[in-house]
């Protein structure tokens, strides 16, 4: 077999058939999994892949045991699915909604989806078909609050599994898919096509982050599901949006990031005058959650007046919310604020990260005389308030390639505990930067339920992050359940349809769905190559991981 990585991700095609220099290809041999393989696809996604897929392999070390107060763990039972057999259809309920009758009040049961524990949006049922992070994390957090979200996947699945980690699928798909379910279903086959449409019939919310007008070519766009399902919530979320001259091209969060200005607003003067770009992805990230805000006021609009509409949003339009103060200065008075120094866009001097005996302190403090003076005291460099050359807020930040190496020694003599202690002697603020590993083992991280642990069975016992909202009338979100294996409700979901064990065996067996391989990595790792298990790149699952040390001890 034979694998074959490009620089753009979500593009997934045969290559011997559809071979395109801006995508990733990937070709499988006979010798691959026939199941994995059958009906591959191609699926335009609206990212690109950040990096080449690199192997990591090695053993976990585990520094954070989560509080077993607040959310909770895995669920014994999964809680009772929102789409029963036989459960209204979509046009079947916006005509009772027109009457007056409630969003829960429609045929369904009251449980959340396969793994979700019964809460706020318990009844709703969504189809995610996005992938990455711009789209699955808006799901992710309606799944949370006890939505039946059914992640629909293409039978090579989301291409963000395939990041190769030391986990069966990668820890983006991990942390971005808990408590969903997986139908994995080839949607050029056309029975796999009528099943996908059955679903949308009796759905709530769509979701996906693909190119503007991939939907409509699978027959999928919002147009034509909506005359089958007028309530339908149709939320479309990519890269540059449905208009514009750009509106045709795929991207990801930095590609936001250096498009919006991103990039070059966090240029340090003082330094080589290379942009700066933050490595987290913070524009997918913060943007799921306003995709889901977005979904919500749709369903409320809906809830009143039966009407289901498309709702879109993209990466550009977020990295422009997450910096409105600097763009509306610009926009309306031609200032455009860049990065100074150490500190952020928008600060002057002393706002910046100093050197502490034993980590990294930061305060923001100290911008104005007053204030100033009082960091002088506090750091015992009074000498300065005497020096002409920095007797004002102008000439201090004017100066301050020459104040960075005074402040710094002056905070290396003492810790951040006892530099803290001292600002906020004086009502002001001076905070240790903390790392991951102090950050997760902090009080206030465990008391507040920031992670939960969940029973994964292919890794065994793993720690994610947990939703970050709480309701004073429900109990925490719960990320109890696993992400799903690709295709493991496949079968439950095609039941729930109305499909008889016969005809389920059929769509599989000809590749119309695709279901849970006995095991789904070790289909990964023929696809990438034989000879990977010897090499030690892919240590399967955790038990297995566990068998080979005690085997070599």
């Amino acid at each position: 077999s034979e694998l074959q990585v490009g620089l753009r991700c979500g593009v997934l095609a045969d290559t011997t058939s559809d071979r395109r220099g801006d995508g990733v290809g990937l070709r499988f041999g006979e010798s691959g999994s026939a199941q994995f393989a059958r009906g591959f696809q191609r699926v335009e996604c609206g990212h690109h892949l950040h990096e080449c897929i690199t192997l990591v392999c090695g053993p976990r070390e585990r520094r954070f045991q989560p509080s077993k107060q607040g959310t909770a763990g895995p669920s014994v039972a999964p809680a009772p699915r929102c789409r029963p057999q036989g459960g209204t259809t979509g046009s079947e309920r916006a005509d009772r909604e027109r009457e007056g009758a409630s969003m829960t009040d429609n045929g369904t049961s009251e449980g959340g989806g396969d793994g979700a524990a019964p809460g706020l949006l318990s009844g709703l049922q969504v189809l995610d078909f996005s992938q990455f992070a711009f789209g699955p994390v808006a799901t992710r957090l309606l799944a949370d609050l006890g939505a039946d979200v059914i992640k629909v996947e293409p039978l090579e699945g989301d291409f963000s599994r395939l990041t190769a980690e030391p986990f069966v699928d990668s820890i983006t798909f991990i942390c971005t898919n808990l408590n969903k379910r997986s139908f994995s279903v080839n949607l050029k086959d056309e029975r796999g096509l009528d099943a996908v449409k059955r679903l949308c019939e009796r759905a709530d919310v769509l979701v996906e982050n693909f190119r503007p007008g991939t939907m409509d070519r699978m027959g999928l766009g919002y147009e034509e599901l909506s005359k089958i399902n007028p309530g339908l919530v149709y939320g479309s979320f990519s890269m540059f949006g449905e208009s514009g001259p750009l509106s045709h091209r795929r991207g990801g969060d930095m590609w936001a990031q250096a498009f919006a200005g991103f990039v070059t607003s966090q240029t340090d003067p003082d330094g080589d005058q290379s942009p700066w770009v933050n490595g987290h992805n913070v524009i997918d990230y913060g943007g799921g959650a306003i995709n889901a805000y977005s979904l919500m006021a749709a369903l409320w609009h809906r809830e009143r007046t039966g009407q289901g509409q498309k709702v879109t949003n993209n990466l550009v339009n977020t990295a422009v919310l997450m910096q409105w103060p600097a763009i509306a200065h610009y926009l309306s008075e031609g200032i455009e604020f860049r990065k100074e120094g150490r500190g952020g866009v928008r600060s002057r001097f002393p706002y910046a990260a100093y050197p502490a005996s034993d980590g990294y302190v930061l305060t923001i403090f100290g911008q104005d005389d007053t204030e100033w003076r009082i960091v002088c005291e506090i750091l015992e460099i009074e000498h300065i308030l005497d020096d002409p050359r920095y007797d004002t807020v102008e000439k201090r930040n004017a100066a301050r390639l020459e104040l960075y190496p005074v402040l710094d020694e002056a905070f290396s003599k003492q810790t951040r505990q006892e530099w803290q202690d001292r600002f906020r002697a004086r009502q002001l603020r001076c905070d240790p930067c903390l790392d991951y590993e102090e950050f997760t083992t902090h009080g206030q991280f465990i008391e507040n339920s920031m992670a939960v642990t969940v029973d994964d069975p292919r890794d065994g016992e793993l720690v994610m992050p947990a939703s970050p909202v709480r309701f004073s009338n429900f109990p925490p979100p719960q990320t109890a359940n696993h992400s799903p294996i690709l295709g493991e409700h496949t079968e439950q979901v095609l039941a729930e349809l109305g499909y008889g064990d016969d005809e389920i065996e059929t769509l599989s067996e000809e590749g119309a769905v695709g279901m849970p391989l006995p095991d789904m990595f070790t289909a990964q790792r023929q696809l990438v190559g034989k000879d990977a298990r010897q090499r030690g790149v892919f240590k399967s699952t955790k038990l297995e991981r566990e068998q080979q040390q005690e085997a070599s001890s």
